[in-house]
């Protein structure tokens, strides 16, 4: 259901290989949590800009497709963090058709517009690697 491509200018992302209902789950993806302090050392490795918030206390190293999806103001899918089975998980809030670049909003809602830590018109910075 899932590949990974090129997307020009932001490195990889994520891309149905088949037609995704709005709704859908399109992935579950396994959590490693990483308790604080020990998340306070991804701020001096690649991994800064691949961890999730996980809870309070907590950095989330997202598996599976999870760190390859790129970010949207308008996305055709929401990140959901399940706590308790360590996952995040996926969800089409959109039909998305095949061969389509599967995004999501990195402030979690999506429709949040508020400004991300970086700027995904301008910089070539992204979450994907």
């Amino acid at each position: 259901m899932l590949l990974i491509n090129e997307t020009p200018g932001r490195g990889r992302g994520v891309y149905a290989s088949e037609p995704v209902r709005s709704g859908e789950v399109i992935e579950q993806a396994p959590v490693l949590a990483l308790p604080h302090p020990q998340w306070l050392f991804l701020e001096s490795t690649l991994f800064r800009d691949y961890h999730y918030a996980w809870g309070t206390d907590a950095a989330g190293i997202v598996l599976g497709f999870g760190s390859i999806y790129n970010h949207s103001n308008f996305p055709n899918a929401v990140y959901i963090r399940r706590f308790e089975e360590r996952v995040m998980e996926y969800v089409a809030v959109r039909d998305i058709d095949t061969g389509e670049e599967i995004t999501v909003n990195y402030n979690g809602s999506p429709d949040d517009r508020s400004p991300l830590w970086f700027d995904p018109d301008h910089d070539q910075l992204c979450r994907t690697a």
